[in-house]
């Protein structure tokens, strides 16, 4: 009785989801090489041949090690310091992936929370957020990024506040559509 049990009850949507990317081979590459790429950088202390600060300008413009001049002890070559690229390379990855979770996790949180009030309380809270979104959307991404870098300055903080500035508003819509879709259900 337990195996029809079994083969009744239906599949979950997560392992339909999983079993759907399992079968599809470009999905499931791109999943390995991005994989491959997280754990590159956060091991790159232990996996990086030399250190990225160190300059040696008799190694300037070394080229790659399969070209005629390369060295096998600098993979990528060398860049016009004399540093090494592939370690460069490994711990500029650190870097990109620590600034792309804080922008996507700070910017999540933020647009869920003003979607949610825009959706639920509607009024002239829903119109602000509405028209703030808008206005936003209204300005392309890069165009925008780059005058809010040149007035704030470089700096790490910087760039994660610009990108969360300008990134929120994409979750804001998403939440604040499902809120007023939810809102007029029966059971709310």
């Amino acid at each position: 009785m337990s195996a029809t049990l079994a083969e009744e009850r239906p599949l979950s949507p997560l392992r339909l989801g999983l079993e759907r990317f399992a079968r599809n081979r470009t999905a499931l590459g791109a999943a390995i090489v991005v994989v491959l790429f997280v754990l590159a950088a956060i091991f790159a202390p232990l996996i990086a041949p030399h250190d990225p600060a160190d300059a040696d300008l008799f190694r300037r413009l070394q080229p790659p090690a399969w070209e005629e001049g390369g060295d096998w002890a600098f993979p990528l070559g060398c860049d016009s310091l004399g540093r090494d690229i592939l370690s460069r390379l490994l711990y500029g990855a650190r870097v990109s992936l620590m600034v792309a979770a804080l922008v996507i996790g700070i910017a999540a949180v933020i647009g869920t929370l003003l979607g949610l009030a825009a959706g639920y309380l509607r009024g002239w809270t829903d119109t602000v957020i509405s028209r703030l979104v808008d206005t936003l959307l209204g300005f392309p991404y890069l165009i925008f990024a780059i005058g809010l870098m040149a007035m704030m300055g470089p700096g790490f903080h910087n760039i994660v506040l610009v990108l969360v500035y300008k990134e929120w508003v994409f979750s804001c819509r998403v939440v604040r559509g499902e809120t007023l879709a939810a809102r007029e259900q029966d059971y709310v």
